[in-house]
């Protein structure tokens, strides 16, 4: 069974929280507005503020910089699969950020079921042999990638980045899709510099000398939330016993893992019932792995190697 990934996409900007909905290249979308999405990819940008927007435009900064449409060009949304579990993507689509609160969900594509630890959104110039509808991001000048509308002292401006932006993510724990129920994944980046100077003075958008300064704050931002995230855990010992019956392995130290459906097993032994054989036939089995904590504080392993024991200390025991 499959489950239909519904993209809900929410961006904060100083005393607004704006959720958006993504216009695809070529849309082909079946919105379901009664119903809860299974699956949420969930892009907030944090502000010092969590206030809802009232307005289809806000000011930033509490300046005279307005700000009246934000859309973005995402060249690719990618999940990598891990434990078996293989990678799903979406490619080019514009991500329109209305700016009044409403909330747009729209089914993008069908995710499988399985096991993912990273999170990748390409934010990039669309490439020549793309087509696409919004000329705010192809015209006779280039391509762009970033399209920000509004007005800064009273005259209407359109920022315009020809820059391509990454951010890629470690999901620790992996994002977990059941054949049922609600998984949800939350990615937050800070805007709230993207248009401020080193002094915390507002950038003019309409100015060209500004243009490299506001590119190198949206890096930042995607920077600075990349490095938020752990790293995974690991674990090393031998096995001192196996519940067939629970799917779960104890090591020598005391801790109890868990196997899934989308563990990767690899080494001499392929199975918990190989092991378990094994440390009743006397032989010792060591267990090398990867594991996140689920919500019930359970060690869930993501991929395990169980090998013989190849240590000689036994020699004098023989």
């Amino acid at each position: 069974m499959k489950i239909s990934l519904y993209t809900l996409i929410g961006l904060v900007l100083i005393t607004a929280t704006i959720l958006t909905g993504c216009d695809l290249v070529e849309s082909n979308t079946n919105e379901k507005p009664n119903e809860e999405p299974e699956v949420q990819v969930q892009m907030k940008m944090i502000t010092s503020s969590g206030d809802m927007a009232k307005k289809s435009a806000m000011s930033v900064n509490n300046t005279d910089l307005i700000i009246t449409e934000i859309k973005m060009f995402i060249e690719e949304m990618e999940l990598d699969g891990t434990g078996g579990t293989r990678d799903f993507e979406v490619e080019n689509f514009i991500m329109n950020l209305p700016l009044d609160g409403s909330p747009l969900i729209l089914t993008k594509d069908e995710l499988p079921p399985g096991l993912y630890d990273e999170f990748e959104l390409e934010i990039e110039k669309p490439d020549d042999d793309v087509q696409i509808s919004d000329y705010d991001f192809r015209d006779e000048t280039g391509s762009y990638s970033v399209v920000v509308k509004g007005t800064y002292e009273g005259e209407d401006f359109t920022f315009r980045s020809r820059e391509d932006f990454e951010i890629e993510i470690d999901l620790f724990p992996p994002l977990i899709i059941e054949e049922s129920g609600t998984s949800v994944l939350v990615v937050t980046v800070d805007v709230t510099g993207w248009f401020k100077g080193p002094d915390g003075e507002t950038l003019d958008p309409k100015d060209f000398q500004n243009t490299e300064r506001i590119n190198d704050n949206i890096e930042r931002s995607f920077e600075a939330f990349e490095d938020n995230h752990d790293e995974e855990l690991e674990f090393e010992d031998y096995v001192q016993s196996v519940n067939i019956d629970s799917g779960s392995f104890i090591l020598e130290n005391g801790q109890v893992f868990y196997i899934t459906t989308y563990t990767e097993i690899d080494g001499d032994f392929k199975s918990l019932e190989q092991v378990n054989d094994a440390i009743n036939a006397g032989i010792l089995v060591e267990a090398d792995g990867e594991y996140f904590i689920d919500s019930d504080d359970r060690n869930m392993v993501i991929e395990v190697d169980f090998e013989y024991d190849d240590d000689d200390d036994d020699d004098d025991d023989e």
